[in-house]
């Protein structure tokens, strides 16, 4: 895709400047001020998106129009708010020691780091490549974010509004240059969110730092930071839902008026909305806290309670209604997921083995012996229990658990070793926090994490990617873990310092060794050549395959073809989760319009929508991830009673042209 006239894309990002400052002028608390401009921006994101698609009006000018159409407005009817304005905001940082020095030039360096990696690399992330980024191109395609018809089906039912924030900054800037950075705000916004949840937890200024120096360093955290994945993006939402969770919390041991416990379940209902449109994982994550919250406003406000909680489902499902409604009218059901992600046991035993498999996710060393012993020791557990560890009814597609050398430079994958082992030192430290002067919320803080995780484990089958899925649990586990540490230690200078350096030099290998976006290029040792190039010096079109790099010259011998026989028509037919998000680049999309690409041939719940559309494809490609053995498909291809010729193959691609 060409790359053309970014500076469009920046009109929606004034749009969050303005309301921040807006906010910020108001209140003072520069932090809180960039969570409701944050949570503003993504109702706007989500209502622009539903509105339009209505009309089947996305694109270029529309998105233009309404965008610049909101910073007017908002300088119209704010423009008091906006000036004079406060202190500046860095001044408020308090970096009154080294040790707080230190912390904060690491974070701005991983932070900052982690952004020029977002912007100089492509997606190139796997799931990206098979749906979050496939289905935002079949949007623009469309101009409606409506269901279609897709052999991927993760393509429709998965929660968009991640996709919806990338498809704006497509849209404006006519390529994907930006569209890693959604995941890279989200990090920010997580490491900001957290250290106010460390305040209403109780600790202190160097408490927040540090709170913010364990949460961005997360190996899995760093690494998609610079993708297109979601699990930053539902970690920043549900910190949101939680910060203002806590604040009402806080709030009910003043005396405060009705109108401020509205305005809080506003702000908390807006952000649980927006989690759960963003990824499903928000429901499990978010329902310990939920409950918590219905008894204790129901406790306070007795018969009240009821507006709170109704104010709260309003909300989630205003927000949610678009996505629910067009999931029921496909797959009967507003909240659809893949049958092969839900546990088919709920009992003890399935509880059992999928946190002991969890947590066997991040015990990987480098030493495979080491492994197999605690491989070994897993499957004991078992056998003792008689369970087997590897039931199909517990276990996605039925993959055997195993305890891999570690630690993982994969997004997929990446096992968080420094501090998995922080939390569990940090667990083991409660007990002996009770001096702590809000003992009593800590516990149950970290007492809502953990059962969060034990639903986890109890709802979503065992998986090997399970790690990055767990990266919410991990953000949260941020300021519990910060004040342990720092009460039992005392903030002892030395120690303090030492563990400092630790966190931050430990991250490093995942910010310059990314599997997929290295800028240290890997060196294969035997031949003293790259395994992996860097990202300074491999070219950007190249980067997409770095998740797949055997599908590059098939996909590229695809593209050339198509385009040297003038095909603007193009049908195509892929498996289940199949790499699609490169024909749109390499076909120059943006540049060749009216080209359309469409998923033909489907056999699932959307081949009703391709029984309803009129689509005659000049040609239609068959495309595999794993090489095809023997013949192929075939010859001839039907579709919609028009003859297919097969024109040109290799073993991964099969090219038919219409007779």
């Amino acid at each position: 895709m060409k790359e053309v006239n970014l500076l469009p894309a920046f009109i929606p990002l004034v749009a969050w400047f303005l309301l921040f400052i807006i906010y910020f002028n108001k209140s003072g608390q520069w932090r809180e001020s960039f969570l409701k401009a944050s949570l503003t921006w993504g109702i706007l994101v989500t209502g622009i998106t539903e509105c339009l698609s209505i009309f089947k009006v996305i694109n270029l000018n529309t998105l233009l129009f309404t965008w610049l159409s909101i910073n007017a407005l908002i300088l119209v009817l704010f423009h008091k708010d906006l000036f004079p304005g406060r202190e500046f905001i860095v001044t408020q940082c308090k970096l009154d020691s080294p040790i707080v020095y230190i912390s904060f030039l690491g974070i701005l360096f991983i932070l900052i780091t982690a952004g020029l990696i977002a912007l100089a690399t492509p997606p190139n992330n796997y799931d990206s490549m098979t749906y979050h980024m496939a289905r935002i191109m079949h949007w623009i395609q469309n101009n409606s974010v409506a269901h279609y018809p897709t052999h991927i089906t993760r393509q429709l039912y998965s929660n968009p509004w991640t996709e919806f924030a990338i498809m704006h900054l497509q849209v404006l800037s006519l390529g994907d240059k930006w569209a890693n950075l959604v995941q890279w705000f989200s990090m920010a916004g997580s490491i900001i969110g957290t250290t106010l949840i460390a305040k209403t937890l109780g600790a202190s200024i160097k408490e927040q730092w540090l709170t913010a120096l364990i949460v961005v360093t997360i190996p899995m955290g760093i690494l998609q930071a610079s993708s297109t994945q979601n699990d930053f993006v539902v970690s920043f939402w549900l910190v949101c839902f939680i910060y203002f969770l806590a604040q009402i919390c806080s709030s009910f041991k003043n005396i405060k008026s009705s109108p401020y416990y509205l305005h809080l379940t506003l702000w908390m209902g807006i952000s649980l909305g927006l989690a759960i449109l963003t990824k499903g994982t928000a429901y499990i994550y978010a329902f310990p806290f939920i409950i918590y919250f219905m008894v204790l406003v129901l406790r306070h406000l007795k018969f009240g309670a009821w507006k709170l909680i109704a104010l709260l489902c309003v909300i989630i499902i205003a927000i949610n209604f678009g996505h629910y409604l067009r999931n029921f009218l496909l797959f009967e059901s507003p909240v659809f997921t893949y049958a092969g992600l839900k546990n088919e046991t709920l009992s003890l035993g399935a509880l059992f083995s999928n946190v002991i498999r969890n947590l066997g996710l991040y015990t990987g060393t480098p030493f495979y012996s080491l492994n197999q012993e605690i491989q070994q020791a897993i499957y004991g557990l078992h056998s003792l229990l008689h369970i087997d560890p590897n039931d199909p009814r517990t276990t996605f597609n039925s993959i055997p658990f195993n305890v891999s050398l570690g630690p993982s430079n994969n997004e997929n994958s990446a096992n968080n070793p420094l501090h998995f082992a922080l939390i569990l030192i940090s667990l083991l430290l409660l007990p002996g926090m009770k001096k702590f002067y809000k003992y009593k919320e800590l516990k149950c803080y970290a007492m809502a994490i953990l059962i969060s995780f034990l639903l986890f484990c109890l709802l979503i089958k065992w998986q090997p990617w399970a790690a990055r899925l767990h990266l919410p649990l991990f953000v949260l586990m941020g300021p519990y873990v910060a004040i342990c540490l720092s009460q039992k230690i005392g903030f002892n200078r030395r120690v303090i310092l030492l563990m400092t350096l630790t966190i931050i030099i430990s991250s490093l290998p995942w910010i310059f060794c990314n599997q997929t976006r290295p800028v240290i290029a890997r060196i294969n040792m035997e031949n003293k050549k790259p395994e992996l190039k860097s990202i300074i010096t491999l070219p950007r079109n190249e980067q997409y395959f770095a998740s797949y790099p055997e599908l590059k010259k098939p996909f590229e011998k695809a593209s050339i073809h198509i385009q040297h026989c003038n095909y603007f028509d193009i049908g195509i037919i892929t498996g289940g989760d199949t790499y699609e998000y490169p024909l749109w680049f390499l076909l120059n999309y943006f540049e060749k319009k009216p080209m359309r690409i469409e998923h033909v041939n489907t056999n699932n719940q959307s081949t009703a929508l391709e029984e309803s559309r009129t689509f005659n494809p000049q040609c239609i490609l068959i495309m595999r991830n794993a090489p095809v053995k023997g013949k192929g498909p075939g010859e001839k291809l039907l579709h919609d009673s028009h003859q297919y010729r097969l024109k040109w193959h290799n073993n991964r691609l099969f090219l038919y042209a219409r007779i």
